[in-house]
């Protein structure tokens, strides 16, 4: 009995290996011919935009930029788009986006797109040569138009993880540097997708409180006593409203009024005395008798696109994923997994979401993801957004009416129609906020990943600039 038993088991075991080894072929033979339309060209080391920093360290980054058209007036002025991505922050999913906005622009546009630290190609130092072109990865991206610089930046440190907050720091940090490549554009355009809607909504709050910043020090010399006492309590502020969220949180939590992990109170995000003082030159639009002029006037608009700027846990898609990030090593016993699988499997199952035929560009930029730090910083983001992205700050939204602009998906499994009254109404407002919203439009969440999708978005994002200049 006993030796039938395991002549069974060998049996089973024989077949599951000859079932492995055909599907590993299948996979193999599979990817060998969708690779070769996405080969992976070398790229450029960076130039310009390379050196992010996060908290005082350089992050890996990618920046991707068309330029506007000499031929079409003078490059010096013309305006300048800055789009932030969802999660993932790949920024390789808007080049279709980029590329239809600048035609819609007649290529008067400069724009920008910034990936979110620590997601997409990953550079380490092995991959950082002699050379000055970096040698093709076990990877592709998409095919850049010859109109796109592509950047990416800094080696990659094993561990290293960017939460919510960082991520916003991050952008911050990208905003000072274009406008400091452009200190003559006519305007400033930011379009922010999905959660990038918070990040433009938290960038804007602290490019309000930079002016509040820059006008007390104005007559304050840089290292006095007085700047030094300033800035104390500043911190001082900064702490304190974290530390009393946190308390509050906790408190909330034991208290059976919010699940652990799902987000609670106003959104608010504020930065120490710092790092606000390395993105002063963002208000060098205070002058010495300015204060009740316009705020940010550089600023034209922000366009929050499928915006998850409310209560993000507590969406359909939210409650399923908020719960399965409580358990950590439940997330990383699949990435672990993931790691292990060989790059041509990893290809082939990503397939089965994103068509390697109907959506080519979305699947090389997919392909991005695959990296085991790039997935663990996609999943860490995740995580800190349904903790962290709670109730709209309305009040901002109130004094940025004039530049705000939204734009919602029929189906949006992370933004209930419901949202939508909330996010474009305030208290005593005579009219809803400008936005777009058709339910039989059917767009998708991820419009980037649907060419119809993303022309529609494309084209409300520049007629309502447009119409504003």
């Amino acid at each position: 009995m006993s030796i039938s038993l395991i002549g069974m088991a060998l049996t089973a075991i024989q077949w599951l290996l000859i079932a492995v080894t055909v599907l590993l072929a299948i996979c193999f033979v599979y990817d060998k011919q969708v690779r070769p339309k996405h080969k992976f060209a070398a790229v450029r080391r960076p130039k310009q935009l390379a050196k992010l920093k996060v908290m005082n360290e350089m992050v890996p980054t990618t920046t991707l930029h068309i330029p506007a058209d000499p031929s079409q007036g003078d490059p010096t002025t013309s305006p300048v788009l800055f789009l932030i991505p969802g999660n993932p922050g790949v920024a390789e999913f808007y080049i279709d986006m980029m590329q239809t906005l600048h035609e819609l622009s007649q290529r008067r546009l400069h724009i920008y797109c910034v990936g979110h630290a620590g997601q997409g190609l990953i550079i380490n130092d092995s991959t950082l040569g002699t050379s000055d072109d970096l040698p093709p990865f076990d990877f592709d991206r998409p095919v850049l138009d010859k109109n796109i610089t592509a950047t990416y930046s800094n080696p990659f440190k094993p561990g290293q993880l960017y939460n919510l907050r960082k991520q916003i720091m991050h952008k911050l940090e990208a905003l000072n540097q274009i406008r400091k490549l452009h200190p003559r554009a006519s305007g400033f355009l930011i379009a922010g997708h999905s959660v990038g809607a918070h990040i433009s909504l938290e960038v804007l709050r602290t490019l309000e409180n930079l002016e509040t910043f820059v006008r007390e020090r104005r007559d304050a010399p840089r290292g006095s006593k007085s700047r030094q006492t300033l800035n104390a309590r500043w911190d001082a502020m900064v702490s304190k409203h974290y530390v009393e969220s946190e308390e509050q949180y906790r408190k909330a939590v034991q208290e059976g009024k919010v699940r652990q992990g799902f987000a609670s109170g106003q959104n608010n995000t504020l930065f120490e005395s710092e790092y606000m003082e390395q993105w002063s030159d963002l208000a060098l639009s205070v002058a010495s008798s300015d204060a009740q002029s316009q705020s940010i006037p550089w600023l034209k608009q922000v366009h929050l696109l499928c915006p998850t700027v409310h209560r993000i846990a507590y969406t359909p898609n939210g409650y399923f994923f908020t719960p399965v990030f409580q358990f950590p090593f439940v997330v990383d016993a699949v990435l672990g997994l993931l790691r292990l699988l060989p790059g041509f499997v990893k290809r082939t199952i990503l397939s089965f979401s994103v068509s390697p035929t109907r959506q080519a560009p979305a699947y090389a930029a997919a392909r991005l993801m695959l990296h085991s730090a790039s997935l663990h910083n996609i999943t860490h983001m995740a995580k800190t957004e349904m903790r962290e992205i709670g109730d709209v700050d309305q009040s901002l939204i109130k004094r940025n009416a004039h530049r705000l602009r939204f734009y919602f998906s029929g189906k949006d499994g992370w933004v209930p129609t419901e949202f939508i009254t909330v996010c474009t109404t305030y208290p005593g407002c005579e009219k809803t906020i400008p936005h777009a919203f058709n339910p039989k439009d059917d767009v998708e969440h991820a419009f980037v990943m649907c060419d119809r999708d993303m022309r529609m978005v494309a084209q409300y994002v520049w007629e309502q600039f447009a119409s504003s200049q």
